[in-house]
C-alpha cells in the first residue's frame, strides 16, 4: 500500500512538475501610463527579444525581433491617446462607439490595400482588432486595440531575410497569439 501511495505521490509530482514548466513566465514588456496607471506583460514568442526604441511617460515604442532575419518583424506601440477618454473616464477598445469604431476601421483602409478585419480578445477580455492588407507591395498585419485611454498596437511586416514579402497563415496565427495573451495590469495605487 505504502509504494502505490508512494507511486501515486510521485506521479502527481512530476505532472507538477511538467505544468509548471510549461507556463513559462511572462516578461515584462513596460510599464507605461501618467502616474503608471498600468503594466504590458506578455511572453515573447520563441527566439524573439524587445529593443526599446523610445520611452516616456505617455509612449513606448519598441521593435520586437526574431534571432532568425526570416521571421516576421513586429514594431509594438503603446500611446496615449486623450480622445479616448469619455467623461474623465479611460477607455478601452470595447467601449467605443459603433461610429468610432467605423472611423478607426476607415484609418486603416486609408493606409492598405486590400483591408481585411476581424475582432480577438486578450487574454483579460479586452477586444483587439486584427487588420491584413498590403502597403507598398508589402503585406502586413495590425493588431490593435485600447486600454485605458491608450492605444496599443503591433504592426508586423515579413522580416529583412524573408523570401516571400507575404505573410504566412502560421505567422500571423503567431502574432495574433502573442497580443492576445497580453495581459494588462492595473497599477497597484
Amino acid at each position: 500500500m505504502k509504494k502505490i501511495f508512494v507511486l501515486m505521490l510521485s506521479l502527481a509530482l512530476l505532472a507538477c512538475g511538467a505544468a509548471a514548466a510549461g507556463s513559462a513566465e511572462k516578461e515584462e514588456i513596460g510599464v507605461v501610463g501618467v502616474n503608471d496607471i498600468f503594466t504590458v506583460r506578455g511572453r515573447l514568442p520563441e527566439g524573439y527579444r524587445i529593443s526599446y526604441k523610445s520611452t516616456n511617460p505617455l509612449a513606448i515604442v519598441a521593435s520586437v525581433v526574431s534571432e532568425n532575419p526570416e521571421k516576421p518583424y513586429i514594431e509594438l506601440s503603446i500611446v496615449f491617446n486623450d480622445s479616448y477618454t469619455q467623461d474623465g473616464k479611460a477607455m478601452k477598445l470595447n467601449d467605443v462607439s459603433e461610429e468610432d469604431m467605423a472611423l478607426i476601421r476607415e484609418s486603416f483602409e486609408e493606409n492598405m490595400d486590400q483591408t481585411e478585419f476581424r475582432e480577438v480578445e486578450t487574454a483579460q477580455g479586452t477586444k483587439a482588432l486584427v487588420v491584413r492588407g498590403n502597403m507598398g507591395g508589402q503585406n502586413r498585419v495590425d493588431v490593435y486595440t485600447i486600454y485605458e485611454s491608450y492605444e496599443i498596437e503591433a504592426l508586423v511586416t515579413a522580416g529583412e531575410g524573408a523570401q516571400d514579402a507575404q505573410l504566412t497563415e502560421e505567422q500571423v496565427r503567431m502574432i495574433v497569439d502573442f497580443f492576445s495573451e497580453l495581459e494588462f495590469i492595473p497599477a497597484q495605487k
